[in-house]
């Protein structure tokens, strides 16, 4: 496996509420012999656990090759927020 990457991360373990903020480009992830990812990571969540975490994970420029077949997008989002204690995950792609 083979990957080429630059990371920025800050965690803030100082508050009760825990906070990620981190973002990662990946020039070459090799999957496998025939799977590759490349692009930009941005990532901010915050919770205390898996249950009550919230926030954005981002890709961005993003190429994915799979079995020969590419993809590309711009930008994909993955949001989760809550409203009346229940969970809502929304996926935006371009």
């Amino acid at each position: 496996m083979l990957a080429y990457l630059t990371c920025m991360r800050v965690v803030n373990y100082l508050e009760s509420l825990k906070k990620l903020n981190f973002s990662v480009d990946i020039d070459n992830y090799q999957i496998d012999d025939i799977n590759n990812f490349k692009g930009a990571l941005i990532i901010n969540l915050e919770g205390t656990s898996v249950e009550n975490l919230k926030g954005n994970i981002v890709f961005s420029d993003s190429y994915f090759n799979k079995s020969g077949n590419s993809y590309f997008f711009n930008n994909l989002k993955i949001s989760s927020i809550f409203e009346n204690d229940e969970r809502i995950i929304n996926i935006n792609s371009e």
